[in-house]
């Protein structure tokens, strides 16, 4: 199988063992390369250290029982010499390098003399009370640390002079068996790292494979696909619920669609059935008779409006839903719109029997498109009027809340809406209690939606309120503005 340079396994693998080396590169860089600079800087800070700790102990009793332990633990040869450069006390203490002890006579001994010439110069060309020098070649390194002492301060010819050495042992037999003890390491590690890195971009990749089949069905077109939440970390737990959500969703859509076509092929099939046979009626048989013709010719125009109603409905959805419409906000007379709309049922309430029981405060001004809100007012009454019961009730009112908002309710007396139906009425072509593609109930099933989106367009709060078999009362609320002169 072709290796795949850019995927996730590769990329982690990649990734990881990168990391790895370069973890591998410092260390050999820290442990090898610069072990003998850090070793000697670690040494001559610790000789310093001490070598300032025992001039604290000068001139306190049981000082050269501390100094002697100093020197025994530390490896060290402690002198103090007087002004004149005659020994006052000398500890020695690393024997075992006396061979590479500069300054150091053929015969073994040390030349403390010459050691106190050497620190009265360094001591001079510093121009110091506390110095620090190395003597020696690269085969010997020493450390010396030197301090001016003050036996009694102000007193001439009373100062003393502590010298502290300590030698440097060379690193190059503890260098290479830290190199060949390193490489074994890095050559262990090195094979767990490949390992780990294996299977820790194998853990990560899973998930997010598993999630691409699952996707790859999705987009098959197999809306029932579910995304696998309970593996993987966080994020990818994240991933699932939303992908899941999302197919939830989808598989609504591809309802609503199937619906839409349904419901389309319907309401146009119906009235063109019925136009196409009162054409032939008119043709056949009652073309002759100015009655029946008169008849046939209302039904054709009737049904033509229910055509051009849908027609100019699902147009009107669309533009609102794609942001075309056109929307000029201003201030309105609420209270009067509402008012205007009603009485275009009247008509509708004297022929069909309807009863209105309206209740209005009077001059409720909002900021809002005026002819939008007379549609969200028309659809919402004539809502009403197709599911109200038989006693034929509509309540209408418009009132003004504690908190300075308008409120519109429209109530009927019909069947109501069973609870988990509330959220989907708001969709287009959906119809509560009958398939959506049956004409129990007269009406395009779109204005509910137009309602919503008009709705949200302007930012007001809406919703529906309903009881099984005691009515449904829909409502909209909307800030109320100042009036103008």
């Amino acid at each position: 199988m072709r290796l795949d340079t850019n995927s996730i396994i590769f990329k982690t693998w990649l990734h990881f063992m990168l990391f790895s080396i370069f973890i591998f590169v410092l260390l050999w860089v820290l442990q090898v390369i610069f072990l003998e600079t850090y070793y000697t800087s670690m040494k001559k800070d610790q000789i310093e250290k001490i070598g300032k700790e025992i001039a604290k102990w000068y001139g306190y009793e049981g000082m050269e029982e501390q100094l002697r332990a100093y020197a025994m633990k530390y490896n060290m040869s402690i002198n103090i010499y007087n002004a004149h450069g005659n020994v006052r006390l000398s500890i020695d203490a690393f024997n075992a390098y006396r061979e590479s002890w500069p300054l150091t006579p053929s015969d073994g001994n040390l030349n403390l003399e010459a050691q106190f010439i050497e620190l009265k110069d360094q001591l001079t060309a510093q121009n110091s009370s506390q110095i620090h020098y190395t003597k020696g070649d690269g085969d010997g390194l020493v450390f010396f640390y030197g301090e001016a002492l003050e036996v009694s301060e102000g007193v001439a010819g009373l100062q003393e002079y502590l010298l502290v050495a300590s030698p440097l042992p060379q690193t190059d037999t503890t260098t290479l068996a830290l190199k060949n003890l390193l490489f074994i390491i890095t050559a262990i590690l090195f094979l767990i790292s490949l390992l780990m890195a294996q299977l820790i971009s194998r853990k990560l990749s899973i998930p997010i494979i598993n999630l691409t089949r699952s996707a790859q069905k999705l987009a098959a077109g197999k809306m029932h696909v579910r995304f696998n939440e309970d593996e993987g970390y966080t994020e990818i737990h994240h991933l699932a619920s939303a992908l899941n959500y999302a197919t939830r969703e989808l598989s609504k859509l591809d309802e609503y669609r199937k619906d839409l076509i349904a419901n389309v092929s319907h309401d146009l099939k119906t009235p063109l059935t019925i136009i196409k046979f009162y054409g032939e009626m008119i043709r056949d048989v009652s073309g002759t008779n100015p009655v029946k013709r008169e008849e046939h010719c209302e039904l054709i125009i009737k049904e033509t409006d229910r055509l051009a109603s849908l027609v100019t409905e699902i147009l009107e959805l669309s533009k609102i839903q794609s942001n075309n419409a056109v929307f000029s906000p201003a201030v309105m007379n609420l209270s009067g719109c509402l008012k205007e709309t009603l009485a275009g049922f009247e008509a509708l309430g004297e022929q069909e029997g309807f009863i209105f029981h309206v209740e209005i405060d009077n001059d409720l001004r909002i900021r809002a498109d005026e002819a939008m809100i007379q549609r969200v007012f028309y659809n919402l009454i004539s809502n009403a009027l197709h599911y109200t019961g038989d006693d034929k009730s509509v309540i209408v009112t418009l009132r003004k809340t504690r908190r300075s908002r308008a409120r519109f309710e429209v109530r009927d007396t019909g069947k109501g809406i069973q609870p988990d139906k509330l959220r989907g009425i708001w969709e287009r072509y959906y119809k509560e209690g009958t398939p959506s593609h049956q004409r129990s109930v007269v009406g395009t099933g779109l204005g509910l939606a137009i309602v919503k989106n008009i709705l949200v367009t302007h930012h007001a709060a809406f919703g529906v309120k309903s009881k099984v078999n005691r009515g449904s009362t829909f409502w909209f609320e909307m800030p109320i503005t100042e009036k103008i002169s």
